[in-house]
């Protein structure tokens, strides 16, 4: 999926301040680098274990 479509922009997002919320500046910080290394399937998992 285009990193310009809405769908991953809302995943993005969502995830991101998932991370943030729970995990704090630690965990949005991995969730950060993995979105720029094209990895959004690691993003997630990584927000997914809070």
């Amino acid at each position: 999926m285009p990193k310009n479509d809405p769908i991953y922009r809302s995943f993005e997002g969502y995830t991101k301040f998932f991370a943030e919320q729970m995990g704090g500046p630690e965990l949005l910080r991995k969730v950060v680098q993995f979105f720029d290394n094209n990895d959004p399937i690691a993003a997630a998992a990584a927000a997914s274990k809070v």
